[in-house]
């Protein structure tokens, strides 16, 4: 059985390469791949979490931007729903 997902790129705090290439996510991106992202302890304290991409682009065929869509977490959900509810 194949594994549900396999790590292209890992980058350090500051986006330094680590592990893979950046091109190799590329590629994958052009391809129609699903991306995911691992948030580390570091963003959400407690544990890592895996979740998917939304709106992928590529910048001057160097840059992979895209968004995280549909995440609140404990620490934003309070301004979220105050800021939402003001609509």
């Amino acid at each position: 059985m194949l594994p549900a997902w396999r790590l292209i790129l890992a980058t350090d705090e500051r986006g330094r390469e680590i592990e893979g290439e950046k091109l190799d996510l590329i590629a994958a991106v052009k391809t129609g791949a699903e991306v995911r992202v691992k948030m580390a302890k570091i963003v959400m304290n407690e544990h890592d979490h895996l979740t998917s991409l939304q709106n992928i682009g590529i910048v001057g065929n160097t840059e992979v931007c895209g968004q995280v869509l549909l995440q609140v977490n404990r620490l934003d959900y309070d301004s979220f729903t105050v800021h939402a509810s003001s609509f």
